[in-house]
Parts: C-alpha cells; sequence; structure tokens
C-alpha cells in the first residue's frame, strides 16, 4: 500500500466566540440542551425525553456537520499533484479514524488552522498527534499562521500596545521564537498551498527542507523563520471538483469560495488586510457548482466569502449567469445591506438565495461611521424589508460595545430590530457579537487606543464609553428587548423544510416567551400551554 504523505485536519467543532454564556441566557434550553428546531421535533416526537432527543440529534449531527472547505480544497489541490493524503474534517468527530490513519505511519499531518484562531488550540491537536504518531513531521498553516506573522510585523515596528503584548504572544506563533511547540514546521504564506506541496515533496523525498521561502522550523529550541515570498500560484485557476471526492464529503451543504480579499475597511476586522483581493469568473464558479452532486435534485451551497458581492453591478451580473446556467441551485451568502434593493432582491430569489448574513452591526448612524461600515440603519431596514417580501430569510450580525456605543446606540439598535417586518414570508434572526480588541483590526492601532482610551485585549477591555462587561450586560439587554417574533441565533440551528414559514415563525414565538417567562421579564402566566402549542406543532411532523 502507498504511503501516506500527509493526513489533513481540517478543524475542530464550532466554538461560540466569546460571550455564549451571555447568549445563551436569551434561548430557550430543556435540561442544558438548546431548543433548536431539530431537538424539539426528537424532544417532542420521543415523550418529552431530552436524553433519547440529544441521543438522536448527535447522530444526526455526527453525519452532517457544516463541511469546512479548507480540507477538501487541500486534498484535492494536493492529490491533483500526485501525493496521498486523507482529510480528518473535525478533530474530536473522527480521533478514531485519525488514530486508525496515524497508525499507517503518514509522514506528515498537516493541521490547516483556518478555523483555530489560537495557538494553545492548536498545540492541544499537535499534542494528541505527537503522541500517537511521533517519527510523522507536524506542519500548520492557514489563517492562524499568517496572522501570527503579520502581527510580527506589527510587533517589530513598534505598534502593539506593551500591555496587551503577553496575550498576544500567548495566543499567536513566531512573536517568541524560543517557546517549545509540539509543530515542526509552520507555513508562512497568505496561500500556502504551493509551499506546503512543494515541502511534502521534499519529506517524501528525503531532502532538506531547511532553505525553503515561506517556512519556519523548530530547530535547537527556537524557530527559525525563512523569507516570506509570494507564491507562484493562483488560486482562481484551481476549481474544485466535487463528483471527485468522496461522497461523505457531499452529503450536505458545500462550501464555495468566490475569491479572497475585502475591498472594505471595517475598523473592527481583522481579515481584510490579510489578503488582495482576488475573484474567480463566474463562469469559473459555475463550473465547479456543475460538480456538486445534486441530492433530492437540488445543489446545496454556501458561499463562504465575507462579502460575495461587492456592487449591486455585481449582484446583477452574478445573479443573471446563475439564473442561465440552470444549476438548480439553493444557497446562501454572506451580502452587504447596500447591495439589496427590490429589483436585486427578486434578482437573489429567482437564482435560488435562500438566505443573506447581514452585517448590520449597529442601529446606530454614528456607530456605523466609526466603525467605518459604510452603511446606514436606513439602509439595513430597507434591505431586510426588501428580501423579506421574496422570501429570503436573513441573519443579521452585530456589533455590541465597539468604541462610543452609549446606551442610546445600544436603543437604537434594538429600536432597528424591532422594525423588521414579521408578517412576510421571510424568517429573520440576530446574531450580537462581542466587540473584541484583536491586534490586526485598525481599531487596535496605537493611534486608536489613544484616541478612544482603548485598553485592553480580546473581550477583556474598557474604552471611553463603555466596558466589556457593560457589553454583555447590552447584549442580553438587546435580546431581552427585541420582539419575540425575531430569534436570537441558536447555533447549528438552519431554517428547515419540513416546517412551513408561518409554523417556525411560531415556534420562534413561543420559545422567546418561554426564556422570557422561565426567567421573569415579562409578566407570570401558565407555560404548559406555550409547551402543549409546540408540542402541537412538532408531533404533527412526519420524520423518517
Amino acid at each position: 500500500m502507498e504511503k501516506l504523505d500527509a493526513v489533513i485536519i481540517a478543524t475542530d467543532l464550532y466554538k461560540e466566540a466569546p460571550g455564549a454564556g451571555i447568549r445563551d441566557q436569551a434561548r430557550l434550553s430543556v435540561q442544558g440542551h438548546p431548543a433548536t428546531m431539530e431537538f424539539m421535533l426528537h424532544y417532542f416526537q420521543t415523550g418529552r425525553d431530552p436524553g433519547k432527543a440529544t441521543e438522536k440529534l448527535s447522530k444526526e449531527r455526527q453525519q452532517r456537520n457544516p463541511l469546512p472547505l479548507n480540507g477538501p480544497y487541500l486534498h484535492q489541490y494536493l492529490q491533483r499533484r500526485g501525493y496521498n493524503t486523507q482529510v480528518i474534517p473535525f478533530f474530536s468527530l473522527q480521533k478514531k479514524r485519525l488514530l486508525e490513519l496515524l497508525e499507517k505511519q503518514p509522514r506528515s499531518v498537516v493541521i490547516s488552522t483556518t478555523f483555530f484562531p489560537f495557538a494553545p488550540q492548536i498545540e492541544a491537536v499537535a499534542a494528541f498527534v505527537k503522541e500517537n504518531a511521533r517519527d510523522a513531521i507536524l506542519i500548520a498553516g492557514g489563517i492562524q499562521i499568517w496572522k501570527s506573522y503579520r502581527t510580527r510585523n506589527l510587533l517589530e515596528k513598534g505598534s502593539i500596545a506593551p500591555d496587551i503584548q503577553e496575550s498576544i504572544f500567548r495566543d499567536h506563533y513566531l512573536l517568541d521564537l524560543t517557546r517549545p511547540s509540539f509543530l515542526d514546521i509552520l507555513v508562512v504564506s497568505d496561500q500556502g498551498e504551493y509551499t506546503l506541496a512543494q515541502l511534502l515533496q521534499r519529506i517524501r523525498q528525503g531532502g532538506d527542507y531547511h532553505n525553503m521561502n515561506n517556512i519556519a522550523y523548530f530547530d535547537k529550541g527556537k524557530w527559525n523563520l525563512n523569507p516570506v515570498k509570494a507564491e507562484p500560484n493562483d488560486f482562481m485557476d484551481e476549481l474544485m471538483d466535487w463528483e471527485q471526492l468522496p461522497p461523505d464529503f457531499t452529503n450536505e451543504e458545500i462550501p464555495v469560495h468566490a475569491g479572497t480579499g475585502c475591498p472594505f475597511r471595517c475598523a473592527f476586522c481583522d481579515f481584510c488586510m490579510l489578503r488582495p483581493v482576488r475573484r474567480k469568473p463566474i463562469e469559473s464558479l459555475i463550473q465547479e457548482i456543475r460538480s456538486i452532486p445534486p441530492v433530492d435534485g437540488v445543489r446545496q451551497v454556501f458561499f463562504t466569502d465575507d462579502n460575495l458581492f461587492f456592487s449591486i453591478r455585481h449582484l446583477r451580473e452574478f445573479c443573471r449567469k446563475i439564473l442561465k446556467a440552470e444549476l438548480t441551485l439553493k444557497w446562501r451568502a454572506f451580502v452587504r445591506v447596500d447591495t439589496v434593493t427590490e429589483e436585486t432582491a427578486e434578482l437573489l430569489a429567482r437564482s435560488g438565495c435562500m438566505e443573506c448574513i447581514l452585517g448590520v452591526e449597529s442601529g446606530d448612524a454614528e456607530m456605523l461611521v466609526r466603525m467605518n461600515k459604510s452603511t446606514s440603519p436606513e439602509t439595513a431596514l430597507a434591505a431586510v424589508t426588501h428580501l423579506n417580501k421574496v422570501g429570503i430569510n436573513t441573519q443579521s450580525t452585530l456589533l455590541v460595545g465597539f468604541p462610543g456605543e452609549t446606551e442610546q446606540s445600544i436603543q437604537n439598535t434594538i429600536n432597528l430590530l424591532n422594525a423588521y417586518p414579521t408578517d412576510g414570508p421571510g424568517i429573520h434572526a440576530y446574531y450580537p457579537f462581542f466587540f473584541l480588541v484583536t491586534p490586526l483590526a485598525s481599531v487596535a492601532s496605537l493611534e486608536s487606543r489613544s484616541r478612544y482610551k482603548l485598553k485592553g485585549y480580546l473581550d477583556q477591555w474598557s474604552h471611553y464609553t463603555m466596558c466589556s462587561k457593560e457589553a454583555m450586560n447590552a447584549v442580553l439587554k438587546i435580546c431581552d428587548s427585541t420582539k419575540m417574533e425575531l430569534s436570537p441565533i441558536y447555533h447549528g440551528e438552519r431554517v428547515v423544510n419540513w416546517l412551513s414559514a408561518e409554523k417556525q415563525k411560531r415556534v420562534i414565538f413561543l420559545r422567546n416567551k418561554i426564556n422570557r417567562l422561565q426567567r421573569r421579564i415579562i409578566p407570570e402566566e401558565p407555560e404548559e400551554p406555550l409547551w402543549k402549542e409546540l408540542e402541537g406543532i412538532f408531533s404533527s411532523v412526519e420524520w423518517e
């Protein structure tokens, strides 16, 4: 049997951003389990047995966790170049499979850090691998390593505040070059796949890789960082061919990436400057989508770009070409509110768009200016209204606690949410994120820290109008003050196809009402009639 060149670990189970405990207070739960649509279906169909419901749901989730793109992409990229690779999509879920592959003594194990935001998480995975495959060379690359390198650049320029350097050193690589690691090599590039392929070739041949560009290697107690240069590869030409991948990669919603980079410069974002703006031709995207095997006659796609469209013109061109291609496609994506008009909402719906994730961020016009969002509350409300009219669901992301946030700006955000339409065919949810201080965001620059009197790092901070504890309370206030027809995000929940939109909206209302009754923030009334109504909704669903 041909020896494995690499086992690729793509990600681990999603862990919600800081503040999950606060948001959980606003979500209904049953004996500690979030009352998602799917959980409640099993809960009521097992006679209100939360244990059996959780067991059924866990089995289903293991079979169809949302697939991360980085694993299949690297797997296909390397196989096209003659390397023998296997993918572990989720580290925690597939440890048994990983151990089986490690017993085959692969030459290397590659950890893609796209969804591992901090070094300690990566080290925990690397420690497990090293314990079970001591001879394998451990390689890490991807966004977290590239962020670490860019953070190192800022540190060398003296652009990181001294009071947060210790924490930043803990969470990043390449800042303390003497810190021990279970990793052997870091691929340091905004892309990295070309360097990885060259590295695997040298490892296969037993050659020396220590002089390669775009790597750091740990030797004699320290990291040695080689020159970092642009790679001679073109992401635009590397199209996924989903038909050539194992069936278990294509039985759920498929992630598709339309390009890299973002032309906008939101002050809180630490991604927008990481990569140049590159976009695949729409014809190439259509070719890639055609390769996705339909499930029940439909291709389900999630476009993973931070902004799928940069302009109304781009949106029109995309939707018209998708329509012309007749792809039997249902899709969702991150969409800017200023690209949604009455006309473009209709185009989106006709092209198969089912949900738009909207970066609303705030209902306060001055806050949006400070964030450099280049949008307005009125534009956001118009976008949701147009999408609601044509039956496209929305998720509105909110950023709570950015410098300048006050009780009035929080109230303005609540007012915006409460102006959302709820009587049409669309289902609308919202997700209040905490402001996080990250070193690569422009708001974390020394100039901005001085201007806003900003101190601290990640979710522990203060500035001239608010502190992180007050922001946590503000998140709960938003959830508790928003009308009950809107749903706070329940992680892992999507709009389902086995309940009508009207019934799902009724479930959302009942969940919110029971939660607020339990927490005594609305006038007391009996809960059981509400649970009975929920039971009637879910007991009528036929489920195999």
